[in-house]
């Protein structure tokens, strides 16, 4: 595949940021921007990450909005941190920057292609979908707004052979307004907390 000098760029400038490893002994498992997959939410302050108690939905356990990473994207907007039952680094959410006004979401997918670029570098081979709206909002103005509606999506998921999971897609902020996120999970750790779940379903019943 022909990779463009913007992209090479792009790889070599974002790379060690989505596999920053922190100051961690040698063995643990590294997480992007600069965490340890399995890291408490203590051990993750001490990297100088401020967290504050996220107030969203609690279906993946305890959660963090994080701020002064050590290692961020630019255009990011915000990263929550999941922790799970157990206080323990399963799954990273981070959301890009609206861009916009854009109809079209022309910019949006001009930088979901530019991190899809550099996952891929990482990850290996992702593999995408992209479903486009043929009957309502079909127009070349309207993406962004078939997005929001539900009628399009487009995502690339990765499967690493270092266990760890990552799904990047386009998301809808508005009428003309689209950005990125990118959902990363640590498959053991997953599977910790998906029993762990169970347990806590059982226990509140």
């Amino acid at each position: 595949m022909n990779v463009s000098r913007r992209s090479a760029l792009a790889v070599a400038f974002l790379l060690p940021i989505l596999t920053a490893v922190s100051a961690e002994s040698e063995g643990d498992s590294p997480a992007p921007f600069g965490l340890t997959w399995g890291m408490s939410p203590d051990e993750a302050r001490k990297t100088g990450a401020q967290l504050a108690a996220n107030a969203g939905r609690s279906d993946y356990g305890a959660s963090f909005a994080a701020t002064n990473l050590s290692k961020v994207l630019s255009d990011t907007e915000s990263v929550i941190l999941f922790f799970g039952f157990k206080d323990k680094l399963w799954r990273i959410a981070a959301a890009g920057r609206p861009m916009g006004p854009d109809p079209s979401g022309r910019q949006a997918v001009a930088r979901y292609q530019e991190l899809a670029t550099v996952l891929s570098d990482r990850y290996g081979r992702g593999i995408e979908t992209d479903v486009r709206d043929r009957e309502v909002w079909k127009g070349p103005n309207e993406y962004v707004m078939s997005i929001r509606q539900g009628r399009a999506y487009r995502y690339t998921n990765f499967h690493s052979s270092a266990n760890v999971d990552v799904e990047l897609s386009i998301r809808a902020a508005g009428n003309d307004q689209a950005y990125y996120l990118i959902l990363f999970e640590y498959r053991p750790e997953a599977q910790e907390f998906e029993a762990d779940k169970k347990v806590h379903e059982k226990e509140a019943l």
